[in-house]
């Protein structure tokens, strides 16, 4: 099948916006208003640790025409690979709710203290995940244990269980995608292809950067490789997610 061919629905699942402190680089308007412009029928609202940008971003989404998917990025204290959460039912979302609020009370104020344990004991809060749609998102060099914790995750947790491939632009996607695929087929969960957004446009790259030197205490001139590479880190049409996931379509 060609990419010609292919005509794709496409939703970014993956979607940072400024209610995460000094990294997203839109608002959630923003973000849902160039969905809408892209043709999407939906964008999703992950910030860290937190529901905060929901409300904007679910106004926003009503404005430009489309719906908003509810969801978080979870980032875990302990080294546990983080974890798009997507609730598909009120009572998931209110388990979600309160997994964000025991962590919060955790850790310092503006900081949510999560771990593994959270995650997986099936009398916690989160009572295994059911109602869910759980999206890993591989650490920068996943290792032998990875595969080990999405096999865990599809075995002990009632949610809908996928793995996160972006391409990152940094001239090594197409054995970087492959080795997701590969650890996605060892554990025998379905890849999902985002882009990571954390703006809506390109051109908020310029802002993405200043966000960074603040957030790492630093100068344009100094910051190095904490910055990102290049400006891809926007909202695309879906013929061009199309065209770079053709290997995985």
């Amino acid at each position: 099948m060609t990419v010609d061919a292919f005509s794709p629905g496409y939703v970014e699942l993956q979607v940072t916006t400024n209610f995460t402190f000094l990294q997203g680089a839109a608002h959630p308007e923003e973000l849902a208003a160039q969905a809408a412009v892209l043709g999407h029928d939906a964008v999703a609202v992950t910030d860290h640790n937190t529901l905060a940008g929901v409300v904007r971003g679910h106004l926003g989404a009503k404005t430009a025409g489309i719906r908003v998917i509810v969801g978080t990025r979870l980032n875990f204290a302990d080294g546990t690979p983080s974890l798009l959460c997507l609730p598909t039912d009120l009572t998931a979302y209110s388990r979600l709710s309160r997994l964000l609020t025991v962590g919060k009370r955790r850790a310092e104020k503006a900081q949510c203290r999560l771990s593994a344990t959270d995650l997986f004991s099936p009398d916690g809060i989160f009572a295994r995940g059911a109602g869910q749609v759980l999206i890993a998102i591989a650490p920068e060099n996943p290792g032998a244990d990875f595969p080990s914790f999405l096999s865990q995750m599809r075995d002990e947790l009632e949610s809908e269980t996928y793995l996160a491939a972006t391409h990152l632009y940094r001239g090594d996607d197409t054995r970087r995608l492959a080795q997701l695929a590969d650890i996605a087929k060892t554990a025998r969960i379905p890849l999902v292809a985002t882009n990571d957004a954390h703006y809506h446009v390109p051109e908020r790259r310029a802002l993405a950067d200043v966000l960074t030197c603040i957030r790492e205490h630093c100068t344009i001139d100094s910051a190095g490789h904490r910055l990102t590479l290049n400006a891809e880190r926007h909202l695309k049409p879906a013929a061009e997610m199309a065209r770079l996931f053709r290997d995985y379509p």
